[in-house]
């Protein structure tokens, strides 16, 4: 256990590859497209993942861009909680990044029996 709080992250290397050399032109990931829905989950008091990272993070699953035209119909997410820091399930408002959580994952999983109810008939 005690080397599991040894770990450290080169942030000048990881600096170094991003943002993703993978993105296309519109900053998409080339496959974005067969992606399932993505929550990008940050906090704005967040002191190793600001609110860049989390825009470029969100843009690379096909938030905010269009591409060929098309406007994504965003079944991706991005969620910036308050008043939380990097770890928000541990801190004292973990309750609001559970709730995003589980928001999502009924949006998703709601949508989704829809689609199959949609052609099943």
């Amino acid at each position: 256990m005690r080397q599991d709080g040894q770990v450290t992250l080169d942030m000048a290397d990881l600096a170094q590859k991003l943002p993703s050399r993978l993105v296309d032109e519109s900053g998409w990931a080339p496959f974005v497209e067969m992606l399932p829905p993505v929550l990008v989950l940050g906090a704005m008091d967040d002191l190793m993942v600001d609110q860049r990272a989390l825009e470029e993070t969100a843009a690379f699953f096909g938030l905010f861009q269009e591409k060929d035209g098309n406007k994504n119909i965003a079944k991706s997410r991005l969620v910036v909680l308050k008043d939380s820091g990097h770890d928000s399930m541990l801190g004292y408002h973990w309750n609001a990044a559970a709730d995003a959580i589980h928001s999502f994952w009924s949006a998703t999983t709601t949508a989704k029996n829809k689609d199959v109810t949609d052609v099943m008939k």
